[in-house]
């Protein structure tokens, strides 16, 4: 019994590697797994192996969600408090 083959390009990852896509500045993430995806070598991969080397910033979700908490801002003081939180 085989599977059926999607029409949707789909993979399978671990969350620490979708928190590490998030982060990808250049390529996009979009473009990043749209190259996997097209390359019969590397679509086998883990993701964290085609991010290697690659430029990557600040999680977004990951600082808001810190930024949301109102020790964040008393914990950071006066020098911090006004860039809206720790980064």
């Amino acid at each position: 019994m085989s599977l059926p083959i999607p029409d949707t390009p789909t993979t399978v990852v671990s969350a620490a590697e979708a928190e590490g896509l998030v982060t990808l500045t250049d390529p996009t993430p979009n473009r990043l797994l749209l190259n996997r995806a097209d390359d019969l070598h590397r679509s086998t991969w883990a993701l964290t192996e085609c991010m290697a080397g690659y430029p990557q910033g600040r999680n977004p979700l990951i600082d808001q969600a810190w930024a949301s908490y109102p020790w964040t801002t008393a914990a950071a003081g006066p020098a911090l408090a006004h860039h809206g939180g720790m980064h």
